[in-house]
């Protein structure tokens, strides 16, 4: 399977849905839970600066509590040192990072802009898509075997 970053954001778009750090924490949840996202890439100036997730939410209500929480910035919460991939990165690539860091939002950087984001469900999507193919053609050319003469 040789698909690559590049090849996921031309199925699902170069859409992000991106906050910069000095959004509050309450902002940022309204804008996942509205448009049903875990994660908002934190930016600058399309530069990547982080990412705020559901699970940072969730374990920082769990520490500190709803009305802590609910003062806080993105930038309090965030996760500055973000794994990111590139356009040329292979799938595989992705799914080992993700699995190996434990994380579900890698942001894709190309000459230093941020130019998407992929998710372990666009991974596995198309992984799957991929293999349904990889699948259809080895049954169509046993189907189709010549018989030898």
């Amino acid at each position: 399977m040789n698909v690559k970053i590049e090849d996921i954001l031309k199925r699902k778009g170069n859409d992000i849905l991106t906050v910069t750090r000095n959004v509050s924490i309450d902002e940022a949840v309204h804008t996942m839970a509205s448009n049903k996202i875990g994660a908002l890439v934190v930016e600058d100036d399309g530069m990547l600066e982080g990412i705020i997730t559901e699970r940072d939410v969730l374990h920082a209500l769990d520490e500190r509590g709803f009305s802590a929480v609910s003062k806080l910035k993105v930038e309090d919460l965030m996760t500055a040192q973000v794994h990111t991939g590139a356009l040329q990165d292979d799938i595989v690539y992705v799914m080992t990072t993700m699995d190996k860091h434990r994380f579900r939002h890698m942001p894709v950087v190309d000459n230093g802009k941020l130019v998407g984001l992929v998710s372990s469900k666009d991974v596995v999507k198309t992984a799957l898509a991929a293999e349904s193919m990889e699948n259809r053609i080895l049954k169509h050319y046993i189907k189709n075997w010549p018989e030898d003469e």
